[in-house]
């Protein structure tokens, strides 16, 4: 099979897109990295639990970088408020 040049970018745009969005997260990884970027950086943890809701965007950025990236912001905000609300 022949692949024209609007094919060849189409795959392309694909492959690079599943390499920079991951699919699913899982769930047990991201609750021990946040747990453990809990337990490392206690002076943000106690700004986010004084009010300053700003705090937990370093927190999302330490889980990120310790989970290179293989998690959805979104799910890493909602399981970091969940872990601190819960404390």
């Amino acid at each position: 099979k022949k692949i024209d040049q609007r094919m060849a970018i189409d795959l392309l745009v694909k492959k690079i897109f599943k390499l920079l969005v991951p699919e699913q997260t899982d769930k047990t990884l991201l609750v021990k990295v946040i747990k453990k970027v809990i337990e490392q950086n206690p002076k943000p943890v106690s700004d986010y639990k004084k009010g300053k809701k700003g705090a937990i965007m370093f927190l999302v950025g330490q889980v990120m970088k310790e989970i290179k990236g293989k998690a959805k912001p979104k799910d890493v905000i909602r399981e970091l408020e969940k872990s601190l609300n819960n404390q």
